[in-house]
């Protein structure tokens, strides 16, 4: 018999057992690729974002300079937005998710809204970076093997923003 927990992809069920699936699709191995394209999207961005503020801090040296400054600091914003918003709703993925072959869909399947979107992507990943990754690690760790001993725990974050994150 077929299940369809992940949102596409098949997992096998014998004669009502556990379902057989690959190790990196669910458990650990997904916490594990979650929080390695969290990574990849935090170093990506912030890359980015120093790259421009460093040019800021070498046009503000001069008077002169310090409207260029500003505009490089305009810039920073805007690649944040462009690389953690409008990517992942134009390609349905962030730019760690393609890599690590992760989906990220809301509870009725559908892809997410700008505000969801806005809010996972830019405010906590990005802004909120470290301190939502110590979070996440928190909550897997106490509530989904400590407490409840389910290494499929959905997280607290995922609850509250009505999200899925399943293999691709």
């Amino acid at each position: 018999m077929s299940v369809d927990r992940t949102g596409g992809s098949s997992i096998k069920v014998e004669n009502g057992s556990k379902p057989s699936h690959n190790r990196a699709d669910s458990g650990f191995g997904l916490a594990l690729r979650r929080l390695a394209a969290w990574l990849v999207d935090y170093v990506v961005c912030a890359g980015f974002v120093s790259i421009f503020y460093i040019c800021a801090n070498v046009f503000y040296l001069e008077e002169s300079t310090r409207e260029q400054g500003n505009l490089m600091l305009l810039c920073a914003v805007l690649t944040v937005l462009l690389i953690s918003v409008y990517v992942p709703w134009k390609s349905g993925a962030s730019i760690g998710q393609h890599l690590l072959r992760l989906k990220v869909v809301r509870w009725d399947r559908r892809p997410r809204s700008l505000v969801q979107l806005f809010a996972q992507e830019c405010v906590l990943k990005i802004a909120c970076g470290p301190f939502v990754a110590a979070f996440f690690v928190l909550d897997y760790v106490v509530f989904g093997l400590i407490m409840h001993r389910d290494p499929d725990h959905e997280p607290t974050l995922d609850y509250f923003l009505k999200i899925h994150v399943v293999p691709n």
